[in-house]
């Protein structure tokens, strides 16, 4: 399996997969973006980011993306600390 920065990709991918089971009614496009937030979240974290975190960053970007949170910017600055652009 590929592993970046200490957290491997199956690893993640299922962090996000058992999260997103939880939420209904996303559409492609919602489900698209939060697993882009995701992936940048995850790899802006590197080695920080153990499945633990990862699960609670999951958690974060659909509570987030819940409150009617959409801007992928605002999402990712939000999880991040990083300024929106």
């Amino acid at each position: 399996m590929r592993q970046r920065n200490g957290l491997e990709w199956s690893d993640r991918n299922n962090c996000f997969a058992s999260v997103i089971q939880g939420v209904a009614k996303l559409t492609p496009e919602d489900l698209a973006l939060l697993e882009k937030i995701f992936a940048r979240v995850c790899e802006r974290r590197g080695s920080l980011q153990t499945p633990p975190l990862a699960q609670e960053s999951a958690n974060v970007v659909i509570s987030l993306h819940q409150s009617k949170i959409r801007n992928r910017f605002r999402l990712e600055a939000m999880l991040t600390g990083k300024r929106c652009p």
